[in-house]
């Protein structure tokens, strides 16, 4: 018998059917996960950027920001009409609380960004008084250290992906924000840190009020691996040459006190503090202007010369807490009990909320919570710089003399690690 023919025409037509539907099933099967992410990512809104009208809110006290708190603090300002905006770097996330009872019934948003500088901060700034014509004030911290050195924050801290960058596609980055696999892993660490009952770093206010010590229990260790050897390679950075404030640096503040001023928007330029056993380094160290004088009066002066430029506009203020003031150096844990919290400090650079309270009110006229902040903090923009440096080594004198065990203790882990480099360098 001889074999049937093969019709080719039907033969060709099913191959065609079963490649149709191999790519429609693709197809279907790429819109449906879009369809699923952007369902996820709006109904729980992990990074405060998806807001729909079904939007669940029972997830907002446990909205997981942490690994991408520039687009989820861009995401905060634009989600109410906000009075007054704390910014700064992780000194102010932390310290700066925004349920400080003196508030009173104000919209009050802490945009905190750890590890930011000047320069992103202008940007910031910027967005701010585009977006949320409602704010009043802004209180904005600025580092010394960061007014000496070059970093840029913008180049390696998210920022570039989060709609504070004026720069790129924001109509791609908004449909990111709703189809991305990154916000879809934000809305299942959400959803995973609700059904749990956990507690996130990150309040719906933008404080970190949580998780601050990665891990650590011992403030002395904190400060004995990261507080030290941090100041120490600040003072390698100024001993080559990093001890002037940038004209760069300089201009951005500038900038930051004209866009407020002529927003009319008040605005207290906050220098934070850092704890003794981060300020005396560089006076061990041997760095040059080891508490950064010549920053202090620049920024004292960047003040004064903008609000002399228009007479009788909004006059900013810039108040400077980093000194060797008792506050900033709180007694360390004794050796006995080394996993003791201190009242005032998370680590050597962190201060607390209620060291944050007092700031606040000294810089805002309020009541102080301790009586010891009475002469906690100084005007930049007012007083003397000779005086101040008076002042500061007046503080020091005093350090030494009511924290002798501190500062023992402190001169010897820097002397230390000193001798240790020596070593690695003598073997290298």
């Amino acid at each position: 018998m001889s074999r049937p023919a093969i019709n080719m025409a039907e033969a060709a037509s099913r191959g065609k059917r079963r490649h149709r539907r191999f790519v429609l099933g693709l197809v279907g099967t790429f819109f449906g996960v879009l369809g699923l992410f952007a369902f996820c990512n709006t109904r729980i809104n992990p990074l405060w950027v998806t807001p729909s009208p079904w939007t669940d809110e029972s997830f907002a006290p446990f909205r997981q920001i942490y690994r991408n708190t520039r687009t989820a603090k861009a995401g905060l300002l634009r989600n109410k009409d906000w009075e007054i905006v704390l910014m700064g770097s992780s000194r102010v996330a932390i310290a700066m609380d925004p349920k400080f009872p003196e508030w009173g019934d104000r919209k009050v948003l802490n945009l905190g960004l750890s590890a930011s500088t000047i320069t992103e901060n202008k940007l910031v700034v910027d967005y701010v008084l585009k977006h949320n014509p409602s704010v009043k004030r802004l209180i904005v911290g600025v580092d010394l250290t960061d007014i000496s050195s070059r970093s840029d924050s913008t180049r390696s801290t998210g920022f570039n992906e989060s709609p504070f960058d004026p720069v790129g596609g924001a109509t791609e980055r908004e449909l990111r924000y709703v189809f991305g696999v990154s916000t879809f892993r934000a809305a299942v660490r959400t959803w995973q840190t609700k059904r749990k009952g956990e507690i996130p770093p990150y309040t719906e206010l933008g404080h970190w009020a949580h998780h601050r010590t990665h891990g650590m229990a011992s403030v002395r260790k904190m400060i004995e691996t990261g507080t030290i050897p941090g100041a120490k390679r600040f003072v390698v950075a100024r001993k080559a040459g990093g001890d002037q404030p940038l004209a760069s640096k300089l201009d951005l503040l500038k900038s930051i006190l004209r866009s407020c001023r002529d927003h009319g928007v008040k605005l207290t330029v906050l220098v934070p503090p850092n704890h003794i056993a981060y300020l005396v380094v560089p006076y061990v160290g041997g760095a040059p202007d080891p508490m950064m004088m010549a920053n202090r009066r620049a920024i004292g002066e960047c003040v004064k010369e903008v609000n002399a430029e228009i007479p009788g506009s909004l006059q900013a203020e810039a108040w400077d807490f980093d000194d060797l003031h008792l506050l900033n150096g709180e007694a360390l844990p004794p050796f006995e009990d080394p996993t003791r919290e201190m009242h005032y400090w998370v680590d050597g650079i962190h201060s607390k909320e209620p060291l944050g309270h007092i700031m606040l009110s000294r810089m805002l006229g309020w009541p102080l919570p301790d009586p010891a902040g009475g002469d906690y903090g100084v005007r930049l923009d007012l007083i003397d710089p000779a005086e101040h440096a008076r002042r500061i080594d007046a503080q020091f004198a005093r350090y030494k003399e009511e924290r002798p065990g501190d500062w023992a203790w402190i001169e010897a882990k820097v002397r230390s690690s000193e001798s240790d480099a020596k070593k690695d360098d003598e073997e290298e």
